[in-house]
């Protein structure tokens, strides 16, 4: 088989504020991705999440308030992404 190209992204985060996940409406910014770093274990879920109608604002305000809520770094945060190529060899 022939090779895959894998590109990895490496993104900064940073805690969310309150004003990352509510819009001035007082309504959950759908779409706002988010990532959830685990009180117990202090490592970070390897999926990101996306607030959408079916994300629970006591829950999502809960984990947020124990600083389990990050998000990345905005193009006004100085933002420092960087992207790099990579090949993942598949096996035959």
């Amino acid at each position: 088989m022939e090779a895959i190209e894998q590109i990895e992204i490496k993104m900064n985060l940073r805690p969310a504020e309150k004003d990352d996940l509510i819009n001035h409406f007082n309504q959950l910014k759908q779409g706002q991705i988010y990532f959830v770093r685990s009180g117990v274990k202090n490592a970070f879920d390897p999926i990101p999440y996306y607030i959408s109608d079916t994300t629970d604002r006591k829950e999502l305000a809960r984990m947020n308030m124990y600083n389990q809520i990050y998000v990345p770094i905005g193009y006004f945060d100085d933002p420092n992404i960087k992207v790099t190529n990579t090949e993942l060899q598949t096996q035959s």
